[in-house]
């Protein structure tokens, strides 16, 4: 089967590097999956939706409300390319369109229809990839005006 390390929904780094991961103090009353994009919301790392103006990188572990300013894992590399799925069919699609974030924690997608937020630059569908329909592994990168810091 093609793309078996990607079974999931989740979103995940294409290539790995232990040094990028950031242990920052997460926001009240978050809940989030592990490959979940989040962002940094006044000092305090937040679960990423379409409407996030910016990102900050991949939670690395599931978090379920824990105590505000807890110190989580987030993978944060503003050179990095990210493995996810698309929403829908994405022949159109063009290597360098700015594209969003769609869906909810342990659902989010990159959304190769609408272009409001930007926050992704579409890269490529992954070589190996049998299919440009819906649930279609791409690769993408955070757009660097969109790039949130800490």
């Amino acid at each position: 089967m093609a793309n078996e390390g990607y079974n999931s929904v989740k979103f995940k780094p294409e290539c790995f590097e232990a040094k990028n991961v950031r242990d920052l103090p997460i926001a009240a009353t978050q809940t989030w999956k592990r490959g979940d994009f989040v962002y940094n919301n006044a000092g305090a790392i937040t679960l990423a939706t379409a409407a996030s103006a910016t990102l900050l990188g991949l939670a690395m572990n599931d978090q379920t409300t824990p105590a505000t300013s807890t110190l989580v894992p987030v993978y944060v590399d503003p050179h990095g390319v990210y493995v996810g799925r698309v929403n829908a069919d994405a022949s159109a699609v063009a290597a360098g369109a700015e594209v969003d974030l769609v869906g909810n924690s342990a659902a989010q997608m990159i959304n190769v229809g609408a272009s409001a937020t930007d926050v992704f630059v579409f890269l490529s569908l992954l070589p190996d990839e049998t299919s440009t329909a819906a649930y279609a592994l791409a690769r993408v990168r955070i757009n660097n005006s969109k790039q949130d810091m800490v």
